[in-house]
């Protein structure tokens, strides 16, 4: 049984990713429509925004503490 723990263990990276993008797909899902049923369309335009400037955020911090993880 530990011999399966130590060959997943290196596709464990892989998994995370593949479960965050999972998450990341049905929170964006969720959000889109509730941003297009806004009558304001330049609120709705700021919203959409937001959620890309959010995301972007959260891509570079992530690559930020990996470059550190990485040198560290």
């Amino acid at each position: 049984m530990f011999s399966l723990g130590e060959s997943v263990e290196s596709m464990l990276p892989m998994f995370l990713a593949l479960t965050a993008g999972f998450f990341i797909y049905i929170a964006t899902a969720d959000l889109i429509p509730e941003i297009h049923k806004e009558d304001n369309q330049k609120v709705a335009f700021i919203e959409a925004m937001l959620l890309v400037v959010g995301a972007s955020v959260v891509y570079g911090l992530a690559m930020v503490l990996e470059s550190l993880n990485l040198h560290g």
